[in-house]
């Protein structure tokens, strides 16, 4: 049985393949600095020249939000729909890069406390963090009781890491359908989290 995340098939279909080599070649152009020195580069110097020696930084930001915008799109979309379409989950082109797709767990509309709360109820306490916060000292459970004596501000809260919890989720979408592993693919009700799972294409240049 194939893992969840990775599949082997075949490549076929000329004009969709030349199709997404464009896409590709696209994503290299908005990656062109890569490896250039930024102050020597005239690519980069003729870009001053147009947009003035102090231009608004909201046009700027502005510009830079349409080509990642257009950076997503390429790896998230247009290239992802592609490789669909030739049947293929990885190739390699021509001068040597390499195209994969991976499966990327996404977790939206988090309710933070219930999350916490169903996590330590599913056996990833260790996973979640326990936040004191006060104004000055050191904080261990002994001297909590000081603390609060002693008349310091403080809150104890609980968090988990956007990375840490990605993780968790994907380990338990990786144990569905596996014999055993029911209790281990159980995920958060919609009403704490919204787990879902999207392509996104991985390209490596050459080195």
């Amino acid at each position: 049985m194939s893992n969840f995340f990775e599949e082997e098939i075949k490549i076929e279909g000329k004009d969709t393949k030349e199709q997404l080599q464009t896409y590709v070649k696209e994503y290299e152009d908005l990656l062109a600095f890569k490896g250039f020195d930024f102050s020597e580069s005239q690519k980069l110097k003729d870009a001053i020249d147009y947009f003035g020696p102090t231009p608004p930084i909201e046009l700027i930001e502005a510009v830079l939000k349409h080509y990642n915008k257009k950076k997503t799109d390429l790896l998230i979309n247009k290239v992802p729909d592609l490789m669909r379409e030739l049947g293929i989950s990885e190739m390699t082109m021509d001068d040597g890069t390499k195209v994969k797709l991976n499966n990327e767990v996404n977790v939206s509309n988090t309710n933070k406390p219930a999350m916490c709360k169903w996590l330590k109820d599913h056996g990833h306490g260790d996973d979640v963090k326990n936040i004191l916060q006060f104004n000055k000292g050191e904080y261990s459970e002994e001297i909590e009781k000081i603390l609060k004596k002693e008349g310091y501000s403080f809150s104890i809260g609980e968090d988990i890491h956007y990375q840490t919890l990605k993780k968790i989720m994907r380990l338990r979408l990786e144990a569905k359908g596996k014999e055993g592993q029911e209790k281990f693919a159980e995920l958060p009700p919609e009403g704490i989290a919204k787990v879902s799972v999207f392509e996104i294409a991985k390209i490596t240049l050459p080195e």
